[in-house]
């Protein structure tokens, strides 16, 4: 976990930064006609006892996987606010302040690969690949509510048909859509990987179903209950907590161990 914490304090930081910079409209669970990626973060913060909330989960468990506490500035910069939303599609991104609209961007094919140039060109990072990029922006619905309220924050939605690429180095370093996760496989999983001569898998979960393939061999599907879930957790002392989130969302990898390409994973479909 601790591998983990500079990982998930980056993201958390992000969504805090997206949502104050861009992002009061309710969250839509319906999704724009032929999008297949759906993302739903809803962000709440309440200025007077300066607390937020991030995807249904409530600053306590936040600071628990290293999420900052926002400076006073910041809390300044909220309370003059009532809300904002950041909707991006495949073909625009809309950006409403106290559900006033402030602006809209073009991001059409083109529109992104000019992005993508100019990113190549001037940001010093690892060249961006395209065609993969395409795969989830031209199927991207994703919106990032801001709301003033004391409450939690409406639980977080994934909706993912496209699969992440997990890659997986034969000394065990994990990438995920080519970032360095900064975490890698333990010894004794690598020996299992060499052993079983696993070199790609996929797995996809849906609403509580799992499907999974291992060198291209389908296993049984999986189902799981949330029901029966809770029981166990009460009974056993668990502490799993709400589970909710993970049985409203859907989303997959594709796995490579060493060397190989990733195939055209789609979960879902």
């Amino acid at each position: 976990m601790k591998h983990n914490r500079p990982i998930l304090a980056f993201l958390l930081a992000l969504l805090i930064v997206l949502g104050v910079t861009f992002s009061q409209k309710p969250l839509s669970a319906t999704a724009q006609e032929g999008s297949t990626n759906q993302i739903y973060v809803d962000i709440t913060f309440d200025p007077k006892a300066k607390t937020y909330s991030i995807g249904g989960f409530s600053e306590a468990q936040l600071k628990q996987f290293g999420a900052p506490a926002l400076q006073d500035e910041i809390w300044d910069f909220l309370g003059a606010l009532q809300g904002a939303n950041l909707k991006v599609d495949s073909a625009k991104i809309d950006l409403t302040v106290d559900q006033a609209n402030l602006a809209t961007l073009n991001w059409n094919q083109k529109s992104r690969a000019l992005i993508y140039t100019l990113v190549d060109t001037y940001s010093g990072m690892p060249l961006i690949d395209q065609a993969r990029a395409e795969d989830w922006l031209s199927k991207a619905n994703i919106e990032f509510a801001l709301r003033k309220s004391p409450e939690i924050s409406k639980p977080l939605l994934l909706n993912l048909a496209t699969a992440f690429n997990v890659d997986i180095t034969k000394e065990g370093i994990v990438n995920v859509e080519g970032f360095n996760t900064g975490t890698s496989l333990t010894p004794e999983v690598i020996r299992i990987l060499e052993m079983g001569k696993i070199s790609n898998a996929a797995v996809c979960w849906d609403k509580g179903a799992l499907d999974a393939t291992i060198n291209g061999a389908k296993l049984p599907q999986l189902v799981i209950y949330s029901d029966g879930l809770s029981v166990l957790d009460r009974a056993f002392g668990l502490n799993i907590g709400d589970v909710q989130q993970l049985f409203q969302s859907k989303l997959g990898a594709s796995i490579l161990y060493g060397d190989g390409d990733h195939g055209a994973t789609q979960c879902g479909q």
